[in-house]
C-alpha cells in the first residue's frame, strides 16, 4: 500500500510559461541550465509506511532524499539502500523507487527535492558517476546549507521570477557536485574541477588527454599527477569508469539496447564495450538489460 506521510512543511510551485526552454544567460558564469523545481519539502514517515514511486518515462525528474532522523530503506531496482541520518540518496530520471519504514524503528524524518530539465538529468548522473547512490552529507556541508536556503525562500513566499528559481535549483546542484568529491585548496582546485566538468560534459565520447589539459590549463603530466593523488585514477581512467557507469545506469533504467548503449557513451566496438563493462562489473551488460527487461 502507499503510506500516507504526515507533511511537515510541503511548497508546491506556481507554474510558469516557458519554463521548459528557461536558460541563464550565458553571462551568469555558469552552464547554460535547463532546471525546474518540481518540489521542495521536509516531511515524516511513520514506521511501517511503505510507498512506492512508479517510473514515469514522461515526466522525468531528478530526486534528492536527505535523511534527518529515524532510518528507512530504499528499492531502486535490485538494489537497496538504507537513509540513515546525514545520507542523501540520488534518484536519477527515469527510477522506479520503493520506499519502507521500518516498523520495529522510529518516524522518518527526511527533506526532499525534485528536479526536472536536461540539465538537472546530466549533472545527476555526472554525480552519481563521482559517488555512486549514496552520499553523506554530514555537518555543515554547502549542499546542506543551499537546501536550507532553497526552503526558507519558498516559505517566505517563492521566487518572483523563472529566472530566480531556476539559478536556486542550479545552485543546490553545483553545492550537491562540490560536495560529492574532495578536492584540492587553491588554483589547482580550480584547474582540476574544470578538467572534472569538462569529463562531465562529454560521456558520449573519449576525450583525449591533451584536449582535457587544454580546458584545465595544465601540462599533461601535471594533470596526471593531479588526477591520480585527487581521484586515485589516471584521467583516462576516471573518464572511462564515468562512461561505464553511465552505461550500466542506462541499461537498467531505459529500454535502449546494449548497442544503442555503448554508442551513447563513444564505444564503437561492441566486443571491446562487453569486455571493459564485464571487467568492471562482473557480468556481461547484456545481464543489467535483461533485469531492465524483466522489471
Amino acid at each position: 500500500m502507499r503510506g500516507m506521510f504526515e507533511t511537515i512543511a510541503s511548497l508546491p510551485l506556481a507554474l510558469w510559461s516557458g519554463r521548459e526552454t528557461l536558460r541563464l544567460p550565458a553571462d551568469a558564469g555558469l552552464p547554460a541550465p535547463c532546471v525546474r523545481l518540481d518540489r521542495v519539502c521536509r516531511a515524516r514517515s511513520a514506521p511501517g509506511e511503505v510507498w512506492n514511486e512508479p517510473r514515469n518515462p514522461i515526466v522525468r525528474t531528478l530526486r534528492l532524499k536527505f535523511g534527518l532522523g529515524g532510518r528507512a530503506r530504499t528499492r531502486i531496482g535490485r538494489e537497496r539502500f538504507d537513509h540513515e541520518p546525514g545520507t542523501a540518496i540520488l534518484v536519477l530520471p527515469g527510477e522506479a523507487t520503493r520506499t519502507h519504514v521500518p516498523e520495529d524503528g522510529e518516524p522518518w524524518d527526511f527533506a526532499f527535492a525534485a528536479l526536472r530539465g536536461p540539465e538537472a538529468a546530466r549533472l545527476g548522473r555526472a554525480i552519481f558517476a563521482r559517488t555512486g547512490r549514496t552520499l553523506r552529507l554530514d555537518g555543515a556541508t554547502e549542499t546542506v546549507r543551499r537546501f536550507e536556503e532553497l526552503f526558507r525562500r519558498m516559505a517566505s513566499g517563492g521566487f518572483d521570477s523563472p529566472f530566480a528559481e531556476s539559478l536556486a535549483a542550479y545552485g543546490l546542484l553545483a553545492a550537491l557536485w562540490d560536495d560529492a568529491l574532495p578536492r584540492p585548496a587553491g588554483a589547482l582546485r580550480f584547474r582540476l574541477d574544470a578538467a572534472l566538468r569538462h569529463l562531465a560534459a562529454n560521456p558520449h565520447r573519449n576525450v583525449p588527454v591533451g584536449e582535457l589539459a587544454a580546458a584545465a590549463g595544465l601540462s599533461e603530466s601535471h594533470l596526471h599527477r593531479a588526477f591520480l593523488r585527487e581521484t586515485g585514477k589516471t584521467p583516462h581512467r576516471y573518464h572511462l569508469d564515468m562512461r561505464l557507469s553511465l552505461a550500466r545506469e542506462t541499461l537498467r533504467s531505459s529500454p535502449l539496447s546494449v548497442k544503442e548503449t555503448a554508442a551513447r557513451y563513444g564505444f564503437s566496438d561492441l566486443p571491446n564495450f562487453t569486455r571493459l563493462f564485464k571487467r568492471a562489473y562482473g557480468v556481461p551488460p547484456g545481464h543489467s538489460r535483461a533485469a531492465h527487461q524483466s522489471s
